[in-house]
């Protein structure tokens, strides 16, 4: 048992014995307390029991002593500032003492509140992460505190505490945040409420602090009002560029600097008397200190021809093959970029300049990139020539002197010469002019040529001089007189004898003696062969002479020794391999050897062909030109080889070769294309075959490359006929707009219009309501084309139409019914009297008269009995 005793301190007894038990009830009113600091309290303390011996209350503040008998008890503070004060009201019997503990809350708003930003000062950005920081001092308790963060009257965080701390604190809580445009000038506060529950003030007590007002400084983000424009030719336009941000935006605009162009405020470009060389892009920077933004307007110049400003010191060239070259691009207009291409190489120069020029097929271009016009680029035309490096003349299938009256044919041949389509080959004897001889053949390398004169000589032709003039035509940028080189050939005839027959007498002509050894006591069977490499080959050689010693075979593989009295050899090889091999057959009589020489072809097809592209990989461009090349492998003879061109089956261009050599050879023939959109997907092939004339196999051994599949890039070709550039609409009639791009790769279809207006775009369709300018832009890797259509509003007349026909047919139909009427009652109904109505004569007497028209009228004597009154 404890008993506690007060005599100016608590003293607490405890005796052993049975456990404390509350035998005396204690009730305190109120059964707990929230104070303010410093403000004062007081509570009861009463228990029914009257058996016991007192009651008091201790506390460090306010405490009574024990009250003999006493059943209540009062604890009262005049302004309680003690905050870790536990007021125990106590009660004492014969046995135990009883104590209940009252429940005291001390609370303090603070002295203070401000709201501060952490670590920076002046506006803020954007999208960059800052830290709030509200002080509040002197508060208490904590862990009845709770802070509340605000932006204007939206609510952003609250901030608790479980500190059960008693005594005042200062405490600083912070709030996060990354400022947005639309928090420009927005107002942060911080607010410290005390929930004290329900036996606290309610409200809770709350003290807010001062709000702190936040600049947030952004870029721009888009500009305003920009569109595409089109204008008529000498009309005037303007383009407007406004744009948000913080600070305020300035504006500059980048474009193709047209003397009819002005800017106004900045903000404002103004054309007036519109040209060609207003076509273009104009560019609206809009930057402030933090970035900038820019949009594009494409003005478009209805019955104009866009521009590209740059100047070529020479638009066209003729260069001689290992000569030098340079050429000056300009600009009328400042450029952003300038430099030059020649196939795939760039050049960041403003000439092009090669000190030996050793490329036949050269494709320059001098590009350029201006504000608002873009990129645009003007071809160098390049001729590159050579002239031959030897020209013979030489009479074929023919030796030694001609005959009168035979025909015969003199070739040219003409050796390494380029261009050939520039090429002019000319025929003369003497001085008299014959034949011109030109080209189509549009292969850039150098190539040999042998055209053929055909002639038929006179006794007159005797020693004539015929010669051949390669001539380059290289028009008026060429050298002036064109490069010529020529060649000379003497020509002599025989003249066959002519006798004067005397009369009576025949013209006698007296055969001439073959000489002794002629070769026609020899006859080869076959007279010639062609032979494929490593092939057998068998050929008699036979003579009639009866009185030869013998004959034989002279030859480096497969000869024969020489036989007596024999009048036929045989020459037999089971692989010929020799490609110089020149069999003879031979025949010894009694005074000389007679000998003839075997034709021998040898050939042998490609071993491999193969077709590729020079210079370049990847899909083409049309427009653009190219060369293909033919690698053919091991070949002969090269002067037998026609190499055939085709695109898919049509034949392009054939190519031969007047080299006499026998053995096998590589050879690379090119070909030159200028692509077109029709040609993707096309299939270009090379054939090599060997045309070894009637003696070689029919048809000819030919040998093919496996195709080349080239992929042609072309910029869209926007179908006109689905899109007019002129629309008319009726008021409340949607029109439907077609816009269709065939193009490679494939063309990206967006529709421009005013913003403003009521469409429904639907991919390449677009549904428009209202008159006004639509611009269908189709754009591929190659280029940007576009099409702008114009709707016209007209009215529609067809309800005007039908009402005007509804009423037409109820007038006529009035006026059909009044004529109808009028025609009814003068002829179906007549006007009847009976007055001086005439009986008739008939037998009856029942027929009156009707006014005189002497109708008959039918009539009915009534008796008396027949009138009813």
């Amino acid at each position: 048992m404890c008993i506690r005793i007060f005599l100016g301190f608590s003293v607490l007894i405890c005796i052993a014995g049975g456990p404390t038990r509350a035998s005396c009830p204690l009730e305190l009113n109120p059964p707990s307390v929230v104070v303010k600091y410093g403000d004062p309290v007081s509570v009861n303390c009463s228990t029914s029991c009257t058996d016991h011996v007192g009651m008091g209350l201790e506390a460090t503040h306010g405490g009574t002593a024990l009250q003999l008998n006493a059943t209540n008890v009062t604890w009262i503070v005049d302004n309680l500032e003690d905050w870790t004060i536990q007021p125990v009201c106590y009660i004492t019997t014969s046995t135990d003492q009883v104590t209940k503990t009252l429940p005291v809350i001390l609370y303090k708003t603070p002295d203070n509140m401000s709201i501060s930003l952490l670590n920076h000062s002046g506006p803020m950005v954007e999208g960059t992460e800052y830290r709030l920081q509200c002080d509040i001092q002197n508060v208490a308790p904590l862990q009845n505190l709770v802070v509340k963060w605000y932006k204007g009257n939206e609510s952003l965080l609250n901030v608790t505490y479980s500190n059960s701390t008693k005594t005042p604190v200062d405490v600083s809580p912070t709030l996060t945040i990354t400022p947005s445009r639309d928090d420009d000038g927005a107002q942060y506060r911080c607010e410290a409420e005390l929930d004290l529950g329900p036996e606290g003030p309610q409200p809770p007590p709350t003290v807010s602090s001062e709000p702190l007002d936040v600049t947030v400084h952004f870029m721009p983000r888009n500009i305003l009002e920009l569109r595409d424009t089109e204008v008529d030719v000498g009309s005037s336009t303007q383009l407007k560029c406004n744009s948000n941000g913080n600070p305020p935006p300035e504006y500059s605009w980048t474009f193709y600097r047209a003397p009819n162009v002005k800017v106004e405020n900045n903000d404002t470009l103004i054309i007036e008397d519109a040209t060609g060389a207003n076509i273009g892009y104009y560019t609206c920077f809009a930057r402030n200190t933090l970035g900038m933004v820019s949009a594009i307007a494409r003005i478009s110049v209805r019955g104009a021809d866009p521009v590209c400003p740059l100047q070529l010191s020479a638009d066209r060239m003729v260069i001689k093959y290992e000569d030098p070259v340079s050429v000056l691009c300009s600009t009328t207009t400042s450029a952003e970029t300038l430099y030059w291409t020649v196939d795939s190489q760039k050049i960041n120069n403003n000439t092009w300049s090669v000190n030996r020029l050793l490329k036949w097929d050269i494709s320059p271009y001098c590009n350029a990139t201006f504000p608002g016009i873009g990129s645009c680029r003007k071809p160098l035309h390049i001729t590159v020539y050579k002239t031959p490096d030897n020209m013979s003349i030489s009479l074929l299938n023919h030796s030694g002197p001609m005959v009168e009256g035979t025909e015969y044919r003199l070739q040219c041949d003409i050796q390494n010469v380029a261009p050939l389509q520039n090429l002019v080959v000319k025929w003369y004897k003497g001085n008299e002019f014959l034949l011109n001889v030109t080209y189509s053949n549009s292969t850039k390398t150098p190539v040999d040529v042998s055209p053929t004169l055909i002639i038929t000589p006179s006794r007159d032709d005797d020693g004539a001089q015929y010669r051949c003039e390669a001539e380059l035509v290289l028009g008026p940028e060429g050298p002036q007189p064109p490069p010529t080189v020529s060649s000379k050939y003497q020509i002599y005839v025989e003249i066959r004898p002519q006798h004067q027959p005397t009369p009576g007498s025949r013209n006698i002509v007296q055969p001439t003696a073959k000489p002794k050894g002629h070769n026609d006591l020899l006859e080869l069977n076959p007279p010639s062969v062609v032979v494929k490499y490593g092939d057998p080959v068998s050929v008699n050689c036979s003579t009639s002479c009866t009185d030869c010693e013998g004959m034989g075979w002279e030859v480096t593989q497969g000869g024969t020794a020489f036989q007596l009295n024999a009048t036929i050899v045989t020459w037999f090889v089971d692989n010929l391999e020799d490609w110089t091999i020149k069999p003879m057959c031979y025949i010894t009589t009694s005074t000389n050897q007679v000998t003839k020489t075997l034709p021998v072809i040898l050939y042998k097809t490609p071993d491999k062909m193969s077709i590729s592209l020079l210079d370049h990989s990847g899909p083409m461009v049309e427009g653009t030109e190219y060369r293909l090349q033919c690698d053919i492998q091991n070949v002969a003879p090269v002067q037998n080889l026609t190499v055939k061109w085709y695109k898919g089956n049509e034949s392009l261009l054939n190519v031969t070769y007047s080299n006499s050599t026998k053995t096998p050879v590589d050879v690379s023939p090119t070909l030159t294309i200028t692509p077109r959109s029709d040609d993707d997907g096309a299939q270009y092939r090379c054939e090599a075959e060997l045309d070894l004339g009637p003696e070689g196999p029919q048809p000819p051994p030919t040998v093919s490359s496996e195709p080349l599949n080239v992929t042609v890039y072309y910029k869209p070709h926007i179908n006109a006929s689905q899109l007019p550039k002129r629309i008319p609409v009726f008021q409340g009639y949607p029109e439907e707009l077609v816009c269709e791009a065939k193009g490679n790769p494939k063309p990206r279809i967006q529709w421009f219009y005013d913003p403003t207006k009521l469409v429904r775009d639907a991919g390449g369709n677009l549904t428009v309501y209202e008159a006004g300018l639509y611009n269908c832009t189709a754009t591929n890797n190659v280029e940007t084309s576009f099409v702008v259509v114009e709707v016209i509003l007209k009215e529609d007349y067809l309800p005007l139409i039908a009402g005007f026909v509804a009423i037409m047919v109820v007038v006529i139909s009035v006026i059909f019914i009044f004529i109808y009427s009028i025609y009814y009652k003068n002829t179906k109904m007549g006007r009847y009297s009976l007055k001086d109505a005439k009986l008739s004569s008939t037998p009856n007497g029942n027929v009156a008269q009707n006014g005189g028209r002497n109708i008959p009228l039918p009539m009915t004597r009534l008796s008396q009995p027949n009138i009813i009154f």
